[in-house]
C-alpha cells in the first residue's frame, strides 16, 4: 500500500511541475511543436520497452483497421499537447493546472450527456459524483473569472493584449 502511495504523489509531484517547466521553455524560446515530438519521443523510449514485454500475449495482430486507430489516436494526443502548451504559452502554470483538473469533470458531463453514463442521483455515490462534478467546474469557472479579472486590471503589455 505504501508503494502505491509514493507512486501516486510521485505522479501528483510530477504533474504539478510540468507546467513550470514547460512555461520556462516556452520563455526561453523553445517551439511548441519540436516541445511536443521531444516529449512524445521520450514517452515511447520510457514506455514502450514496458508496452512490448508486458503486453506481448494480449497484443492483437497488426492490420490496417489497427494502423489507422494508431494514428488517429497519435494525432489526438499531438494535438492536445500542442493546444495545452498553447494554453501554457498565454495564461499562467497555475491557471493550466487548475483547468486540466477539470476535464474529468466535463468528460463525465459528456458521458451523461449522450448517455454513455447512467446517473441516479438517489445513490450516494451517483449524488457525490454529481456534487463533485458541480463543484469542480464551478471552481474552474470561479477561477477563470479571477483570473480574467486579474488581467484586465493590469495593464500589461503584450501576451495578453
Amino acid at each position: 500500500m505504501l508503494k502505491l502511495l509514493l507512486g501516486l504523489l510521485t505522479l501528483q509531484l510530477l504533474s504539478a511541475v510540468f507546467p513550470i517547466i514547460g512555461r520556462v521553455a516556452l520563455d526561453m524560446g523553445f517551439s511548441k511543436v519540436v516541445f511536443t515530438v521531444y516529449r512524445n519521443i521520450i514517452a515511447v523510449f520510457l514506455l514502450g520497452p514496458f508496452a512490448y514485454f508486458l503486453e506481448k500475449e494480449a497484443r492483437p495482430p497488426l492490420s490496417s483497421s489497427l494502423l489507422v486507430k494508431f494514428f488517429l489516436a497519435l494525432l489526438g494526443v499531438a494535438g492536445t499537447q500542442g493546444l495545452y502548451l498553447i494554453d501554457l504559452y498565454y495564461a499562467s502554470p497555475t491557471f493550466v493546472s487548475a483547468i486540466q483538473n477539470s476535464i474529468p469533470a466535463i468528460t463525465f458531463v459528456m458521458a451523461s450527456a449522450f448517455g454513455l453514463e447512467q446517473v441516479n442521483i438517489l445513490r450516494r455515490d451517483e449524488l457525490a459524483k454529481v456534487v463533485g462534478t458541480i463543484l469542480s467546474i464551478g471552481g474552474g469557472v470561479y477561477f477563470c473569472i479571477c483570473e480574467a479579472s486579474k488581467r484586465r486590471d493590469t495593464t500589461t503589455v503584450g501576451r495578453f493584449e
